[in-house]
């Protein structure tokens, strides 16, 4: 039956209670779903699942994967077609690639202004799929203005001659089967082609079952083709780059601000419990002109050397949870991020964070379990208002609806980042070797490097001019690129 192998049961990788159960046992304890809608078409197999336990998590099933649900995958698709839409200079006309559930491009419809927003989607189950996800949030109207082109997107770019304000594109899994193509740098390319003056792409992208390996050579594709780079989160799982030609509103927070607070933006962006602008900027990772800042070395996804796959079916074979975005931490990443960090713009540039701008930043972060982000912001926070009352509430809080194995908010944890946060001394170590200590130290300094409240990296020179012998110089020559610059890191 068809409930048996739409859920992806090969994504199960370790026994469960139920596997040695028999099949009857392992599927009803896996989960219940009831399949509503099932069609294999020539480029997949499409289903729709209504969970038993949650009906209102209807979601959409290709292939045996989840391409996300109404409920869980909610603002990961809202935020990869509004981010994109806020921070482009016009709005009128858009592109989603890949309907998926139909989210994004409905979302994009009904913002005031847009006149068109075209959909391309190679399968035509998911097409056939939309009524089923039909929401009440847009009505009629918007959704008349949205026109599917049932095609590949690569060839429909290069055949057409349409300009869009924003393209957003939400691609499968990179180990998917031919997804791959939407990373080459020839496809950005085509799509930086495509682009309107002032116009903003966004892609995104899983961290989940990849590595951090992949994750880099997707900014490196990236970077290769847009002159301006940023990186955002949507929720635990997902990110959005966001590539774009010039920087002038993107940067120009009021303006941002007043889009945010429009009627429209501001009923799409509160569907997802974005109520204030600042908690949208504390969604900002990486900056733009971060990832510029120093050279990104090694190779390149292209459609005459596609890596990508192969690296991608290797880290999903080995069971990658979920991986990180690199530091990009040196002294020129930083001072990048310290001027063009849209959080820090909205606060004036201060050198200290209004407790206001803590207090909803930090909920935000920590709502969507970004532990080491949360737990930065918290140690920060602490250091710039040591005495608030409003931080002590705030850390009970969070704290009681922590996991109870998370050891990220533990008092030993954030007395080690507030000490990175004043780039005092460090204690040290529990009689360990010098050259271990001082990676223990570095290592916290990049696990846990934000780039709107970066660490004050004195207290990672501090550990390092303890560790004086062999040991030392071989591993300093290692992480001092990370630490102060790609061109004179391993001089200092």
């Amino acid at each position: 039956p068809a409930d048996r192998w739409t859920p992806g049961s090969f994504r199960t990788r370790r026994p469960i209670p139920a596997t040695f159960l028999g099949a009857e046992a392992f599927f009803e304890r896996r989960g219940a779903s009831e399949v509503v809608f099932y069609d294999d078409d020539p480029t997949s197999s499409v289903a729709v699942g209504v969970p038993m336990r949650q009906p209102e998590d209807i979601a959409l099933y290709v292939d045996g994967r989840s391409e996300g649900s109404l409920a869980a995958d909610h603002t990961a698709m809202l935020l990869g077609a509004l981010l994109p839409a806020l921070l482009a200079e016009r709005g009128e006309r858009a592109l989603a690639i890949g309907l998926g559930l139909g989210v994004g491009a409905r979302e994009l419809a009904a913002l005031e202004g847009m006149r068109k927003v075209a959909v391309i989607e190679a399968s035509r189950a998911v097409i056939a799929a939309q009524p089923l996800f039909a929401s009440d949030a847009v009505g009629a109207a918007s959704r008349r203005k949205i026109e599917i082109v049932r095609g590949d997107a690569h060839r429909a770019l290069s055949r057409s001659d349409e300009r869009y304000d924003v393209i957003s594109s939400a691609p499968s899994h990179p180990w998917v089967a031919d997804v791959d193509r939407l990373y080459t740098r020839e496809f950005l390319e085509v799509a930086r082609s495509r682009l309107a003056p002032g116009g903003v792409y966004g892609q995104r992208l899983h961290v989940h079952e990849t590595d951090r390996e992949i994750i880099d050579l997707v900014l490196r594709g990236f970077a290769s083709v847009f002159p301006r780079v940023s990186v955002w989160y949507t929720d635990g799982s997902d990110l959005l780059v966001l590539g774009m030609d010039r920087a002038e509103r993107e940067l120009d927070v009021r303006a941002l601000e007043a889009r945010f607070e429009r009627p429209d933006f501001s009923a799409a962006f509160g569907r997802v419990q974005i109520d204030r602008f600042p908690q949208l900027l504390a969604h900002e990772l990486i900056p733009l002109g971060t990832i510029h800042a120093e050279p990104l070395d090694g190779p390149i996804h292209t459609r005459r050397r596609p890596i990508l796959a192969g690296l991608a079916a290797r880290s999903f074979f080995f069971g990658s949870r979920s991986a990180r975005v690199g530091p990009f931490s040196s002294t020129r990443h930083q001072a990048a991020s310290m001027r063009n960090s849209l959080l820090r713009r909205y606060a004036g540039g201060a050198e200290v964070l209004p407790e206001a701008i803590f207090e909803v930043a930090t909920h935000e972060i920590c709502r969507f379990q970004r532990a080491r982000d949360c737990a930065t912001f918290v140690a920060r926070w602490s250091v710039e208002h040591p005495d608030s009352d409003l931080w002590r509430a705030t850390l009970s809080s969070l704290r009681k609806t922590a996991h109870p194995m998370d050891p990220h908010l533990a008092a030993y944890r954030l007395e080690r980042l507030r000490a990175l946060h004043r780039g005092g001394s460090m204690a040290e170590g529990d009689a360990v070797p010098a050259h271990v200590e001082a990676l223990r130290v570095t290592g916290l300094f990049l696990n846990h490097y934000n780039h709107v409240v970066p660490f004050d990296r004195r207290a990672v020179e501090e550990v390092w001019n303890r560790c004086g012998d062999a040991a030392c110089e071989a591993e300093r020559e290692e992480v001092a690129p990370l630490l102060w610059g790609f061109d004179d890191g391993a001089s200092r």
